[in-house]
């Protein structure tokens, strides 16, 4: 069996640490045990939660026909593939989870113990929650959402009413569909209907990046709507904050203060960019809330989903059935929103009562040709996509690198759009015009390494402008370019500096001609740094496309590499397309951005069967 876990380590189909975790747990079992265990951890690795049996089975096949083709005793090599279920029961390290065990084998999947612990852990909070719904003060709701919208802005109304009487609720919705205007008529809501100094709201989001752009968002809504008293109320600089610095969890160690036996005392916990959060991330949340908090949670399931296992948003939105409910359920939200509701088959409670699509687009209009290019992308509509890629088109160009002439160019064009920039930094204009400008555009790429990844296309960037006399580069004590004007993205929560993950900041010159580092925070004050106690970061000309999720620009590149990753997938060309909010570019060569979007990230678990299971 060694020998057969090595092949598949050559095929790149196994890492190394899988057979070393596979070898150590199955020493005294059967051969077959240390397949499943090497094949379970190397599909853990890669964003699944389980693999299912039928996979195993199909790779059986695959290994019988290579021993066949050895031309030795067929008798003695299959025996290790005798009744092998059987086998499975009677190890000592697989177990249907009634005991602690390496490996779990259930619903016909094999789980690392710890992914299947978080699986149920999560999907048990989820149940229980889902049943449970609010009824107290319909007539209230009724009056504060129809006073809250428009008559126009009807599935949002819906989606309101959806948070405002279930425990726990699912908004989700792609760009422009109006996640930050229900967040902030939530928030108006609950002041409207609470004590609003005696209960406890917390709004979180993975990154820092986020949190930023949804307090600014949110302020600016306010604004709009002349309620900013009710941002002093909500007090938002406190209660709005990452996910990691809700539950307090540790730098060294990654445990959070918070957990199952140390709960946060929350009455309302809004979870925005929720298909951002991993399995593991998820459970640490949900095992240290109290019983009474209501969890709203809100997200975007055509974006790229968590870099760790697991895509729980996607898999609860299966059960949307289009803004459908239960006969009983759909009742309730005719009273509150006035509204015709439509109705499923059923008069039972399902979990498709706590969920709303949003479906219209405030963002973009039905014209916009972002718009229509990530919905083929998001509904896997290839050919209509090469077909408006055809098109003379206002607000979106396609560009072939395939060459360095084509790769210069792109260079050149990077640095042509910053020409304003250049002007503000010269001319020491204010700091917060200085970043506002910068962030005008994004340049996108996929890879860290090689002549399409960041690393490189900063370097080839800075290099060129020192060419044409825009910067003078000062190398630092760890051979990276320092200088006015560079631009660098945080890449590791620093809360002591006040510093997240994703935050960007200037390099500039103060009177004393010593360079500093600018930040601006979410309610416009600005931080000075000495460039010798900054975190961890980067330069950031070009980010990654993983690294501007949450965040929006006018003018994005998507740069694409000449070679094909499994990387690339239509979850990273849409997310990558729609941070745009006015124009585009995109610059691959066809077969690369064809093969992209056929390239679907399917990340394997059993939520879906287990939430069947349970409201049958």
């Amino acid at each position: 069996m060694k020998n057969i876990i090595k092949k598949e380590i050559k095929k790149k189909k196994i890492r190394e640490i899988d057979a070393q975790f596979a070898y150590y747990i199955a020493k005294k079992e059967y051969p077959i045990i240390m397949l499943i265990a090497a094949l379970t951890s190397f599909e853990t690795s890669i964003g699944h939660t389980c693999i299912k049996m039928k996979k195993i089975e199909k790779k059986f096949l695959h290994i019988k026909k290579e021993i066949y083709i050895s031309k030795k005793k067929i008798e003695d090599k299959l025996s290790f593939f005798d009744n092998w279920k059987k086998k499975i029961l009677n190890s000592k390290s697989i177990s249907n989870g009634s005991k602690d065990t390496p490996l779990i084998f259930s619903n016909n999947s094999f789980y690392l113990y710890k992914s299947w612990k978080a699986e149920n852990n999560i999907l048990n909070f989820i149940l229980e929650k889902s049943k449970k719904s609010k009824k107290k003060y319909i007539e209230k709701y009724s009056i504060i959402i129809n006073n809250l919208f428009k008559k126009k802005e009807k599935i949002q109304k819906i989606a309101i009413a959806i948070a405002l009487t279930k425990k726990i609720s699912f908004i989700i919705g792609g760009p422009g569909t109006g996640k930050t205007t229900i967040i902030t008529k939530f928030l108006i809501a609950i002041t409207k209907l609470y004590n609003i100094e005696k209960i406890k709201i917390k709004l979180v989001a993975p990154t820092g990046k986020a949190i930023n752009r949804i307090k600014e968002s949110i302020k600016k809504e306010l604004v709009f709507m002349s309620l900013k008293n009710i941002e002093k109320k909500l007090n938002l600089e406190k209660n709005i904050c990452t996910i990691h610095q809700l539950l307090k969890i540790r730098i060294d160690n990654e445990q959070p203060y918070f957990n199952k036996k140390n709960l946060i005392n929350l009455d309302f916990l809004i979870v925005d960019e929720a298909s951002m959060i991993d399995l593991f991330m998820m459970e640490k949340l949900v095992l240290s809330l109290k019983k009474k908090t209501s969890i709203l949670f809100l997200g975007d399931i055509n974006q790229i989903p968590a870099i760790g296992n697991g895509q729980i948003l996607k898999d609860i939105s299966y059960f949307s059935k289009n803004n459908t409910y239960s006969i009983k359920y759909a009742t309730i939200l005719k009273k509150i929103t006035n509204l015709k509701i439509k109705t499923l088959n059923t008069k039972k409670q399902t979990i498709s009562d706590n969920i709303c699509l949003l479906k219209n687009n405030y963002r973009f209009s039905e014209n916009s040709e972002i718009h229509k290019l990530a919905n083929f992308v998001k509904n896997r509509k290839i050919k209509l996509f090469f077909k408006l890629r055809k098109k003379k088109l206002k607000k979106i160009s396609f560009y072939k690198v395939e060459n360095f002439k084509q790769y210069n160019y792109l260079l050149e064009k990077i640095i042509l759009q910053y020409s304003n920039y250049w002007n503000l930094v010269k001319k020491k204009g204010k700091t917060k015009d200085i970043l506002e400008n910068f962030l005008y555009y994004k340049n996108l790429v996929i890879l860290k390494n090689g002549i399409f990844g960041i690393k490189e296309m900063n370097r080839n960037l800075e290099i060129r402008m020192q060419e044409k006399k825009i910067i003078k580069l000062k190398i630092l004590n760890d051979y990276s370019y320092i200088y006015e004007g560079k631009p660098i993205i945080i890449s590791k929560n620093n809360y002591s500096l006040n510093l997240l993950n994703g935050e960007i900041g200037i390099i500039l010159m103060n009177k004393l001609k010593k360079l500093k580092a600018h930040f601006l925070s979410s309610d416009g004050k600005e931080k000075i740094l000495p460039i010798n106690i900054l975190p961890k970061h980067k330069t950031a000309w070009v980010i990654t496309v993983h690294k501007s999720q949450g965040s929006e620009c006018f003018h994005s590149n998507l740069i694409l590499p000449k070679k094909f990753y499994p990387i690339l997938t239509k979850e990273l060309i849409y997310t990558g397309i729609t941070r745009s909010k006015n124009t585009l570019n995109i610059f691959s060569n066809k077969k690369i951005l064809k093969k992209s979007l056929k390239n679907k990230i399917n990340r394997k678990s059993n939520i879906i069967l287990k939430i069947k299971n349970n409201y049958k």
